[in-house]
Order: structure tokens, then C-alpha cells, then sequence
């Protein structure tokens, strides 16, 4: 009997009216860059890293398109409890150029991480999540056949392959980072950190 333990979730979601947005989404974004082309210096190697204000106005598409996708998701399954309060406790957008990559970082301070993918090239790179165990079982996978480490998820990293309109939920502790963009055009997201209110 082979038991798995301790699992991480990832959850992927797709935005229904996306498309309808994404234009939009598009021009703020570009248009917040103009007011502050600057912007901060995160986990980001290169590209412009807005401020993680973006909750706090609340009167702003970026605002208004996770507020729902958050909303609907934690709601709309039968995945969690009822009447879950969850908040949103920083919000920012991200323009990777080509060669533009985040470097491996988390999210300290909240509960759940998010990325919405808004305009995603081909070749602009990927996401990709370290496993937690990654030190401690370095050995211990590789005693396991393929089908064993596929089967129960026993991988040191894993990577999604980022689609437009899709919103992927994690926890804040996972470490991740997301390749270069090796296309000549903008690679843009929306990232966001939730905190759990009740339980």
C-alpha cells in the first residue's frame, strides 16, 4: 500500500468573459507603466513590477477583475467551507520584456498567492514551483520508477505553462519563479496575495 502525504494544491481557473477585458486590461496596465515607469524592484530580474497597491484604490479594473475571480472561484465549488471571508491583500501588475524573468521567491505575509495571465506570447516562458522536499527526499526519489514519482507527484519543481485568462491559486510559502520571456513581444500579469479571514 503507497500512501501520499502532505500535498500542496494548486488551483487553475479560467476567467469565463476574459477576452471581453483583456484589451482593457491591457491599456491600464501600459497606461499605469506611463505614469510610473520606474516602478519597484521585486523578484523581478529586468521588466517594470508596479506597486502592490492596487486593492487599496478599488476603483480600477485590475481591482475589479480579481475581486471577482476571487469571489466566484472561492465560492462557486465545493472545494471549501461556506461563507469563507478572504481578502485581498496586495495587488500588482508585471510587464516582462524579452529576456525579462522572475527570480525564486514566496509571498511572505498572506495565505494565498494568485497570478491572472493577461497577454502571454509564445516562448515567453513558463511558471514553475520548487516542491517543498525538494532537499530533504533529493535521494529518496530516486529509488522510485517514473510511473511512482508521477503517480504521487514526488517531483523536486513542477511548471504550468501560462494561458490567457487563467488564474492560478497557491499557497504564499511555495517557492516559484517564472522563466525569461524569450519572445519579442510583452509577456503581462497580474499578481495578487489573499489572506484567509475566517476558517
Amino acid at each position: 500500500m503507497l500512501l501520499s502525504l502532505f500535498p500542496t494544491i494548486i488551483h487553475v481557473r479560467k476567467i469565463t468573459n476574459f477576452k471581453h477585458i483583456q484589451k482593457k486590461l491591457i491599456e491600464f496596465i501600459y497606461d499605469e507603466r506611463r505614469k510610473d515607469d520606474i516602478g519597484i524592484k521585486a523578484s523581478n530580474t529586468g521588466g517594470w513590477h508596479s506597486n502592490r497597491n492596487y486593492h487599496q484604490k478599488q476603483d480600477n479594473i485590475l481591482y475589479y477583475t480579481v475581486k471577482s475571480a476571487v469571489k466566484t472561484y472561492f465560492s462557486d465549488n465545493d472545494f471549501f467551507k461556506e461563507n469563507l471571508q478572504i481578502e485581498i491583500s496586495a495587488l500588482w501588475a508585471n510587464i516582462n520584456g524579452k529576456g525579462d524573468f522572475n527570480v525564486s521567491h514566496i509571498h511572505t505575509g498572506s495565505d494565498i498567492s494568485g497570478v491572472l495571465w493577461i497577454q502571454i506570447p509564445e516562448n515567453s516562458g513558463v511558471i514553475e514551483f520548487t516542491s517543498p522536499h525538494m532537499y530533504n527526499q533529493f535521494k529518496e526519489r530516486q529509488i522510485y520508477k517514473k510511473k511512482i514519482l508521477d503517480n504521487f507527484g514526488i517531483h523536486p519543481a513542477w511548471f504550468l505553462t501560462p494561458t490567457e485568462g487563467n488564474v492560478i491559486f497557491f499557497p504564499s510559502s511555495l517557492f516559484h519563479e517564472v522563466d525569461p520571456n524569450n519572445s519579442e513581444k510583452d509577456r503581462i500579469s497580474v499578481s495578487f496575495n489573499l489572506n484567509i479571514i475566517n476558517i
